[in-house]
């Protein structure tokens, strides 16, 4: 498969949603943030509406080059990153703005693979009131570890076996086209992430946020 190309903050642009400010405190440094990790539930509804606000500003940038993708865009000499948000532990989200947090998301969804911008969540509760089907509808793609049992297996992957999987590491991929696959995850201790992380920083500068949280809040107006 050969190696993956580190990319530039000019081509990717990370945003860490992290509310119980626990997973993503090595990160605060690297210089792909697009924003200062998002600890704030408030602020992280104002910073996804945003980022549909950006979407749509993409759209009209790729319609005016007469280009499908962000692809075809740099293709014809053109900048712009790709933007990935990681939420760790989105039922917070769920239960403290539930529809809005929804909407946001179905909107990122709608048209994220043409302009770059991409989603990853994670949970630890597998329950109807989390992984509903609004949110199940926008992630074709979903991994599982080892579930309590076989109903979290089915809610997750739409599919039995992940509540016999072994741990830590073992997990199971749903695909796309909606086939499973069996994968072990990499262990990375704090040593590793540590010596990633300052490795990252030493090949590029500190760049600059595309804009500030407060900036964004002041930005956004809140749905009615």
């Amino acid at each position: 498969c050969g190696l993956t190309r580190l990319l530039p903050p000019d081509e990717l642009r990370l945003v860490l949603v992290d509310t119980k400010c626990v997973e993503f405190t090595p990160y605060a440094a690297l210089p792909h943030l697009a924003f200062q990790t998002i600890i704030d539930r408030n602020k992280c509804i104002s910073v996804l509406r945003w980022l549909a606000d950006e979407e749509s500003r993409r759209l009209k940038a790729l319609a005016f080059a007469e280009c499908r993708n962000i692809a075809e865009y740099r293709e014809k000499g053109n900048a712009m990153p790709s933007i990935v948000v990681v939420i760790d532990e989105f039922a917070d989200l769920m239960f403290s703005h539930g529809k809005e947090f929804e909407t946001a998301v179905s909107q990122l969804f709608s048209y994220g693979r043409a302009t770059g911008i991409h989603l990853v969540m994670a949970t630890q509760r597998a329950d109807h009131n989390v992984l509903t089907v609004s949110l199940r509808c926008c992630f074709p793609c979903r991994i599982s570890f080892r579930t309590r049992n076989l109903s979290e297996s089915n809610l997750i992957l739409d599919s039995p076996d992940a509540d016999v999987l072994c741990a830590p590491g073992d997990m199971l991929v749903r695909q796309k086209d909606g086939l499973l696959a069996r994968a072990q995850c990499a262990f990375l201790s704090a040593i590793d992430t540590g010596t990633i992380t300052e490795d990252v920083m030493r090949r590029y500068p500190r760049t600059e946020y595309l804009a500030t949280i407060s900036d964004v809040m002041s930005s956004v107006k809140p749905k009615l």
